[in-house]
């Protein structure tokens, strides 16, 4: 048990420290113009496009891994695309997919893995589905009963 608790400890502790030099380092954006200035801006009238690479802690000897999108248009059209692969858990685990902005963890989905340790999350506002308003340096996670399979930092695309 305290080998565990250690181990996410320790987990979390590295993901955020890379979340926080990514964004160190990272063109916060600024003058995005039309709805790019508050996200984080890759602007210029455009909308924001934000995107995370997902990485986790090997599950039996094998490194989860993924991508998220966030996308919002000038039509007020939000996406949010979530998808992971090399998840090493039996087939048809279901995953928490989790977004945390300013240190709160919203649940936006959960998702089925398939029997090749792949799983997509697709949210469009436009189907009528509720998709979170994502931010230059929020966190995607997703966990499976607490545990992180995969997290990253979202970052403007450009």
């Amino acid at each position: 048990m305290k080998k565990n608790f250690r181990m996410k400890a320790v987990l979390t502790a590295a993901l955020l420290a890379i979340g926080a030099a990514q964004i160190g380092s990272a063109d916060g954006g600024g003058n995005g113009g039309g709805n790019g200035g508050n996200g984080g801006g890759n602007g210029g009238g455009n909308g924001i496009r934000l995107e995370a690479t997902l990485t986790g802690p090997s599950i039996h000897r094998i490194r989860p891994e993924g991508n998220a999108e966030f996308r919002f248009d000038q039509s007020n059209r939000l996406r949010l695309k979530v998808d992971v692969e090399n998840v090493n858990l039996p087939t048809n685990t279901v995953l928490t997919v989790a977004v945390q902005h300013a240190g709160t963890s919203t649940d936006v989905g959960r998702i089925i893995l398939s029997d090749n340790g792949q799983a997509e999350l697709d949210l469009d506002s436009h189907d009528g589905q509720p998709v979170p308003l994502v931010h230059h340096g929020d966190m995607v996670m997703v966990t499976n009963d607490g545990n992180t399979i995969a997290a990253g930092v979202f970052l403007s695309s450009n």
